[in-house]
């Protein structure tokens, strides 16, 4: 018995792997054309921008294309190089965070000619191309590189897959220790060890003890529950986003928190975490749905649902990474007036937001999500739709630091 249900244990693990590594393929692949649809659309963007800037400027020299193009690439994390080209005269302008990513054949001078060719792009980068402008003299192209499938992509996805693994193999751990009872026991010979005995001189054989033997469990029906039960933590334990919502839930906002400022901290960039609740959440007809609804909007406007989370009840908690104070209220005022408008949820409804950076500062998880929820009381305090923004100095804030230590 213990070794049919060993072999039977050993094909469902073989399915099980064989359905968390396509499981695992699939959401790669889902996540890569969500990024790449996203990435395109922005990308498209960028280029009717530097049509724009290049018709009223008529010089990529200009002071005006150079500092609102720069603007614009710098809205875009992703955005690794951007160059415009014609395959008659070659560069016009070019702009790449390594210059590695470009040929050295393919420098800007004026024996160059024909598209540009690159190297050395990081895995899970693709270039995207375009027609930036035609007439009858030139056409001009537009080719930028961007990284579709980064690492913050692929972490949760194996933080999960990693989780369903060790969940595996604590059950695999059980299921061996618990298959053993099912054979014969130690010291206790088997019927078919008893007919092959030798009689016994006196011509008797041996018999068995005249009162029953013990019943032994059953270790199949234990064995049944206990997987069952180890495949429901099993679910519950990656299951990281509120079905109602689709947010993640708030008790992996602190953990997701420290990761996004170590992330930020160790390539030198700002990051934003916005505390955002409804005005008189309470009193709204149909609450839970708004929220729903909000919920939904929030996904749409930042896009990565990894970095958004419900909080307390009628409020929400946005992470922006690579993204500085100035340009994380311009957004979020932004995503204020679309709620205000109701053209979407056709009823008046009102944000407070309450936001903190890290601004250049070693700061951990705790201090700025007390700066936000500071920043949030205070915009409460002064009226529906407000929008406060805590502002640290960096200097001011080491020294403070550096004297408390």
């Amino acid at each position: 018995m213990g070794k049919k249900l060993l072999t039977g244990y050993l094909v469902f693990c073989i399915v099980f792997f064989v359905a968390l590594i396509s499981i695992t393929a699939i959401r790669v692949k889902t996540r890569w054309d969500h990024n790449y649809t996203s990435t395109k659309r922005r990308f498209d963007q960028l280029s009717k921008v530097s049509s724009s800037l290049y018709l009223s400027a008529q010089s990529f020299g200009s002071e005006t294309f150079l500092s609102e193009i720069r603007k614009k690439i710098a809205e875009e994390p992703r955005l690794l190089l951007v160059a415009i080209y014609t395959k008659a005269d070659g560069l016009f302008y070019l702009f790449s965070k390594n210059q590695d990513y470009l040929k050295s054949s393919d420098r800007i001078t004026a024996q160059w000619k024909g598209n540009p060719s690159y190297q050395n792009q990081p895995a899970g980068s693709a270039v995207i191309s375009a027609p930036l402008l035609e007439s009858s003299e030139e056409r001009l192209f537009l080719d930028g590189l961007y990284v579709i499938f980064g690492k913050s992509d692929l972490f949760p996805i194996l933080k999960e897959t990693f989780i369903v693994l060790f969940v595996f193999f604590i059950a695999t751990c059980i299921v061996l220790l618990i298959i053993p009872a099912g054979g014969p026991v130690a010291g206790r010979p088997t019927t078919e060890s008893r007919r092959d005995q030798p009689r016994r001189a006196d011509g008797l054989s041996r018999r068995a003890a005249p009162h029953p033997p013990h019943t032994l469990p059953e270790p199949a029906t234990e064995l049944g529950d206990e997987t069952e039960d180890k495949r429901t933590h099993r679910r519950d334990s990656v299951q990281l986003f509120s079905p109602d919502t689709g947010l993640g839930w708030s008790d992996h906002l602190p953990q997701r928190i420290k990761f996004e400022i170590d992330r930020a901290a160790a390539t030198d960039q700002d990051l934003i975490l916005a505390l955002i609740s409804l005005d008189n959440h309470g009193s709204i007809p149909n609450a839970d749905a708004v929220y729903a609804k909000i919920a939904g909007m929030l996904l749409e406007e930042f896009t990565f649902q990894d970095l958004a989370f419900e909080y307390r009840e009628g409020s929400y908690a946005l992470i922006l990474p690579d993204t500085d104070l100035d340009t994380g209220i311009s957004r979020l005022e932004l995503f204020q007036n679309r709620i205000t408008s109701g053209q979407d949820l056709r009823t008046t409804i009102t944000l407070c937001v309450g936001l903190s950076s890290r601004n250049g500062r070693l700061v951990n998880g705790a201090t700025l999500l007390t700066e936000s929820s500071n920043a949030l009381k205070r915009a409460q305090s002064q009226g529906k739709g407000s929008l406060i923004a805590f502002r640290a100095d960096p200097e001011k804030y080491r020294d403070f630091v550096s004297k408390k230590t």
